[in-house]
């Protein structure tokens, strides 16, 4: 999983997440929906276009599918906090 500079942040795609994590993208991204109001304020975000552009543009990432089907950054507190509420998913 690779750490990511982007809006002068360290991130993580959704998608490295979900293959972390061990669980679907969509179930990753239903697991933040449920527990939105318990993360810090921007300590995730939506990818825009343009960033999704630029980091295909400078392949910051191998796998260029994995763009397609992100549009999630997580900061690194967010994603520790993210795994607990895996964790506690039945």
């Amino acid at each position: 999983m690779k750490q990511i500079k982007l809006r002068e942040s360290k991130i993580l795609l959704d998608t490295h997440l979900s293959i972390f994590f061990d669980i679907s993208l969509n179930d990753l991204r239903k697991t933040v929906e449920q527990y939105k109001d318990k993360f810090e304020p921007n300590s995730y975000f939506l990818l825009t276009k343009e960033e999704i552009s630029t980091l295909r543009k400078n392949l910051i990432i191998n796998d260029l599918d994995e763009l397609s089907e992100s549009n999630i950054a997580f900061k690194p507190d967010a994603a520790i906090q993210l795994s607990f509420y895996l964790d506690t998913k039945s």
